[in-house]
């Protein structure tokens, strides 16, 4: 019986020891572990970011951030590492206009009076890790310009540059759609009574022609129920009138002496004007009296006037001829 017992006592305190060389053995790495990392430093970096400032959207509230609060400066601290991946993330700063602005909320937005509003910048809404410090930010205050959103519909104006090839004429241009909605600030909106496109080059051209046109708005004050518009661009001719003095009178088929008087016309006409502009446009008029089966005689006849082509009659002066037979 002694024996017996003698030996598991032994056996169970030799475990014991094995227990405590394992546990020893495990304090010793940790430790050297420990010591081996206080030996190497993080590198730490510094830098400064400029971060877009966005509004989330508020009802029946139209926001128009002010040009020296587009943006925010911050300056950070903290592992390189780190510092590298916020700078290849696209970092914002987010307004909340409801907890900015409204103490409550629901319902309020509406007795929100127009005008300018300080609002603070809340270090904790910065997107950024933990342990990244936030150092210094600028501005302190973000200022933004509030007016009631409203929505009018407007006539659609095509504006032109340059001018058509010569002896043409572009009238007002058609558009699909006619009218759109335009929604903004109501201290702008209400007195806006039309919206234009962007303007399009006519320099030159001498036909009809269609052109998809982005409307004239400033992004950051409108926004339109339409953002490209199909412009129709009508070309005409120039239609003018023009007097042409002093045209002979001649006469056909006489076959002795006659005469005419007076033995000149006014004539005046209508048609493209690049026509009268050509150099021979008077002999493209012909103006005679037949004198066919006629005898000796005196006789008033009127003349028969062939005009250029492409053009219209309107008057001639005199309308009667006194024609004499010899």
């Amino acid at each position: 019986m002694y024996k017996a017992f003698n030996t598991n006592y032994y056996s169970n305190t030799k475990f014991l020891a094995k227990i405590f060389n394992i546990k020893i053995f495990v304090i010793l790495v940790l430790g050297l572990s420990f010591i081996s990392l206080l030996g190497c430093t993080t590198e730490i970096e510094e830098t400064d970011l400029l971060l877009p400032v966005n509004f989330l959207p508020m009802p029946t509230i139209f926001v128009k951030p002010l040009s020296h609060t587009k943006n925010i400066e911050i300056h950070i601290k903290g592992p390189s590492k780190l510092i590298k991946l916020i700078k290849s993330d696209n970092l914002n700063y987010t307004v909340d206009l409801y907890t900015d602005i409204v103490s409550d909320p629901v319902g309020e937005s509406f007795f929100i009076k127009p005008g300018i509003y300080s609002i603070p910048v809340i270090k904790k809404r910065i997107p950024i890790f933990s342990n990244v410090q936030i150092t210094n930010i600028n501005p302190n205050f973000i200022m933004v310009e509030l007016d009631r959103e409203i929505s009018k519909y407007l006539p659609i104006n095509v504006p032109y540059i340059g001018k058509p090839e010569s002896g043409y004429l572009a009238l007002t241009a058609n558009t699909e759609p006619k009218a759109i909605e335009i929604k903004g600030a109501e201290a702008i909106i209400r007195y806006l009574e039309k919206v234009e496109t962007k303007p399009i080059d006519i320099t030159g051209v001498s036909e009809n022609f269609k052109k998809e046109v982005p409307l004239e708005l400033d992004a950051s004050s409108f926004s339109s129920s339409c953002e490209i518009i199909i412009v129709s661009v009508p070309i005409k001719k120039k239609i003018i009138t023009k007097k042409f003095k002093n045209i002979t009178v001649k006469t056909k088929n006489c076959l002795t002496k006659c005469s005419i008087m007076p033995n000149k016309i006014q004539i005046q006409v209508k048609g493209h004007s690049n026509i009268f502009k050509e150099p021979d446009i008077l002999d493209k008029f012909e103006v005679y009296i037949d004198l066919n089966g006629l005898k000796q005689g005196v006789y008033v006849r009127t003349a028969v006037i062939k005009l250029p082509l492409d053009t219209i009659f309107i008057d001639a002066t005199p309308e009667n001829f006194t024609v004499k037979i010899e």
